[in-house]
């Protein structure tokens, strides 16, 4: 038994029985299963209500698989589990008294449908890269355009939250996710670490050959010992060096007119001015950037500093104007979306690809089913 399916059980109220009691004998009335409190600290549950013996109780509800988990969980130290009205197990095997009171608990083993845990165990055990492969036809698409949408929120949050931790008091953030963008999967912290050591202020002062030799001397890419640690090019192909991305980056750097990114003016009209000169550097021919590359910077350099700008001036045009960009890129093509396409589900956009290889990356990888509508939708038929 595990933690996630329970939760997911009380979740979607799968409790196989009318009348509840609880395991000293008094009688359970679940009137609100509650809220589940999938990301933040606390308990499992917030806002629910039971009633016990005539009783009505409101507050959160916590769930494990051994009452003793309260314990190894380290609850009985958080004030936050004080409220707690319920605690619901798989199985009771210890007594739990926090801030003084004794909790009442609700053993689940003799409530569980055994024929749904068998079929939720088999789907984990699948050997597909996809799990619910076999029922993504059947379901409707609201499902998964939802989940394309909260795994892309995911994944542009994350993005965000790796460049800012590079970001000093004196940055430009916008430097520094283009550089990230230029290092892709494999060499997106180096290129961070090299925005961090090399200001652009400091590169526009430099002619093209002097800018692109500081950029490899800074980078230690020459250096054996540190192009190991640091910079791949195992994995990729000789037009994705490092080397060559670099070239590319100080490029870019000469060419862009930085000081038209004017954060003051009109959100829809600084962000026109913005993607019009990215495209317009792009393009160059002297940068010797494929179009699906230069999708790539746009996706995973402009895309994610948008966010970053919403999060900042707390203002959704930002993030409305990033992903209506995204759905104006064609799709990514690589072998994760050929598994998706190959299930018969439409990839038209960069939106649906991108939100695609997220939902791969942080559900599908780990097996994370419970946490996935679609996978939810699929155990609940």
């Amino acid at each position: 038994m595990t933690e996630d399916y329970l939760h997911f059980l009380w979740n979607n109220k799968r409790i196989l029985a009318p009348d509840l009691t609880l395991v000293n004998g008094n009688s359970l009335t679940v009137l609100s299963f509650g809220n589940y409190n999938k990301y933040l600290k606390g308990p499992d549950f917030n806002f629910a209500a039971i009633e016990l013996d005539g009783i009505k109780f409101y507050g959160p509800i916590e769930i494990h698989v051994k009452s003793s988990d309260w314990y190894a969980h380290k609850h009985h130290l958080d004030s936050n589990y004080n409220s707690v009205i319920l605690h619901v197990v798989y199985e009771h095997d210890k007594e739990v008294v926090q801030d003084g009171r004794h909790l009442p608990v609700l053993e689940l083993k003799k409530h569980i449908d055994w024929k749904h845990w068998e079929k939720h165990k088999r789907l984990l055990l699948g050997s597909e890269n996809i799990l619910c492969e076999k029922s993504l036809a059947l379901l409707p698409d609201i499902y998964i355009h939802n989940m394309k949408m909260k795994s892309l929120v995911q994944k542009l949050n994350d993005r965000v939250k790796l460049v800012e931790s590079y970001l000093q008091f004196d940055s430009e953030p916008f430097y520094f996710f283009i550089a990230g963008a230029f290092g892709s999967n494999l060499n997106n912290r180096a290129f961070l670490n090299l925005a961090q050591s090399v200001p652009r202020k400091q590169l526009i002062l430099l002619n093209a050959s002097q800018r692109f030799k500081l950029l490899i001397s800074e980078s230690g890419i020459l250096a054996k010992d540190k192009r190991i640690e640091t910079w791949h090019f195992r994995s990729t192909r000789p037009r994705n060096f490092p080397t060559v991305r670099l070239k590319q980056f100080s490029e870019l750097l000469g060419a862009m007119a930085f000081t038209k990114i004017n954060e003051s003016i009109e959100v829809k009209e600084m962000i026109g001015q913005l993607y019009s000169e990215l495209n317009r550097v792009l393009n160059q021919a002297q940068l010797k950037i494929s179009e699906s590359f230069r999708n790539n910077l746009i996706i995973n350099g402009l895309v994610p500093f948008l966010w970053f700008l919403s999060n900042k001036y707390q203002d959704d045009r930002f993030q409305d104007e990033a992903v209506a960009i995204l759905t104006q890129l064609k799709a990514e093509d690589n072998h994760i979306i050929r598994k998706w396409r190959s299930k018969q589900i439409s990839i038209d956009t960069a939106f649906d690809s991108q939100g695609l290889l997220a939902l791969y990356r942080y559900n599908c990888c780990h097996k994370k089913c419970l946490s996935c509508e679609i996978g939810n939708q699929v155990l609940k038929n």
